[in-house]
């Protein structure tokens, strides 16, 4: 399900959505990388929703998005220190979250998909990311 959607509207907002985000993150952490993450969080979201809603069909890519926001998260708070207003950009990003998890509020939209994909994504990106170190003497 993560290569269907609900309409052209549907489609027409992934794709939007996946431009806007995934082409930029594309270019800092490799094809790859990217393809990794998005499949990753998009059948671990799925997987999700399928154990915690099982009577109900769920389509669509919500939670490869919502791991290509948490991507985007670590490589915030790994950039912290040389980005020139860092707070603006993880209010930005955050934002984004919150209005994606309002729509999950809304009836046969899945916000189980959006969490697990959102960790899933938080978790991988911080294990392949090729520039994030986590001590002080990693550097």
């Amino acid at each position: 399900s993560l290569f269907l959607h609900a309409g052209i509207f549907h489609l027409c907002i992934s794709l939007v959505f996946q431009y806007w985000l995934m082409r930029d993150l594309e270019k800092l952490i490799g094809a790859k990388r990217i393809g990794l993450i998005y499949l990753g969080s998009g059948m671990i979201g799925n997987l999700a929703s399928a154990i915690f809603v099982p009577n109900r069909a769920e389509v669509g890519p919500s939670g490869s998005h919502f791991g290509i926001l948490a991507a985007y998260i670590v490589e915030v708070i790994h950039q912290w220190p040389s980005l020139k207003y860092p707070e603006m950009a993880v209010l930005k990003l955050v934002g984004v979250m919150a209005v994606f998890f309002l729509f999950g509020l809304l009836p046969w939209i899945d916000n189980y998909a959006h969490m697990f994909g959102f960790i899933f994504g938080f978790l991988v990106s911080y294990a392949i990311m090729p520039f994030v170190t986590f001590g002080l003497y990693d550097r």
